[in-house]
């Protein structure tokens, strides 16, 4: 408490000396911050913090997204690996298919569900980002159970070609992790932009602090001196005797 002083509206009210005055308006979603910069002449930066729900951003649902994806990744590698392993046993081969299908389709439309319920209910977003969102991943799912079923067909069908069985499975595989590498890209970019987008919202929300001044009780009319409003660079000389 040294150099942060704050200050209550509701009962007694004092004002301590600091480099940083937290001056709690009383109001329920403002809080206005002063910041002295020069104590000869008490020109103080105002700053205006809007403090509602809205602008939460959404580290529990980058948290989950990121996490599915390297499992959805992880899975496709190793899958890789073991197909190629058994590549020359055609029936391990589609049983293991049929394995990266039922897995990739759940794992996808997980994510598709977190991320979609998550940005729509959880994050507060605009309506135009959210319905992207699940645009994308709607697209994505689609490609990919469509990528694995005809991975599945073209192997079955490979059976009485043996010859060009590693090489059928080594190219939908490779399809396969193309699709999921793009998946994760459009996941990556759709959160950071939502998050962008939340946090410029965030800033943007700031700036009233000429209305908050306005809006202070009178206890707080009797400072004195000259206030430079940072987001309107306009200096205000006042006198609240």
């Amino acid at each position: 408490m040294a150099n942060d002083v704050s200050l209550g509206m509701e009962n007694d009210t004092s004002l301590g000396v600091g480099n940083d005055i937290i001056l709690n308006t009383g109001f329920n979603d403002y809080t206005l911050i002063a910041r002295c910069r020069d104590e000869n002449t008490r020109r103080t930066t105002f700053h205006s913090n809007d403090n509602n729900n809205t602008t939460k951003k959404p580290k529990l649902v980058t948290r989950v997204v990121v996490v599915v994806e390297v499992v959805v990744v992880v899975v496709v590698v190793v899958v890789v690996v073991v197909v190629v392993a058994a590549a020359a046993v055609v029936v391990v081969i589609v049983l293991v298919i049929v394995v990266v299908v039922v897995v990739v389709v759940v794992v996808v439309v997980v994510v598709f569900i977190v991320v979609g319920v998550g940005v729509v209910v959880g994050v507060g977003v605009g309506v135009v980002e959210a319905v992207f969102v699940i645009v994308v991943f709607v697209i994505v799912v689609v490609v990919v159970v469509v990528v694995l079923v005809v991975e599945v067909v073209v192997v079955i069908v490979a059976v009485v070609v043996e010859e060009v069985v590693v090489v059928v499975v080594l190219v939908v595989i490779v399809v396969v992790v193309v699709v999921v590498f793009v998946m994760v890209v459009v996941v990556f970019v759709m959160i950071t932009h939502e998050e962008a987008s939340i946090t410029r919202a965030h800033f943007s929300s700031h700036g009233h602090a000429t209305d908050l001044v306005k809006k202070l009780p009178r206890k707080l009319k009797r400072i004195q001196g000259q206030y430079q409003f940072s987001q309107s660079n306009q200096r205000i000389p006042t006198d609240y005797r």
